[in-house]
């Protein structure tokens, strides 16, 4: 199944850098809360596979685009 593009370039970079400050944050600040830290590498890990394939998973449930 091909994903057709559903968020532009400025949408991309802001989900690139939003994964690596989750992720980062979570391996720092979130060490004690092993809970915490596993969604916060988890929601990461989704914002940056998001922005490779430009292709955003809430848009794609609802049928829209956000082009910008």
């Amino acid at each position: 199944m091909k994903f057709k593009k559903n968020i532009g370039p400025k949408n991309r970079i802001a989900r690139l850098v939003a994964g690596i400050i989750l992720i980062l944050l979570s391996l720092i600040y979130f060490d004690a809360n092993k809970i915490l830290s596993a969604v916060g590498i988890i929601l990461g890990i989704i914002f940056l596979l998001e922005a490779a394939f430009s292709y955003c998973l809430l848009h794609g449930i609802r049928g829209t685009k956000d082009m910008r």
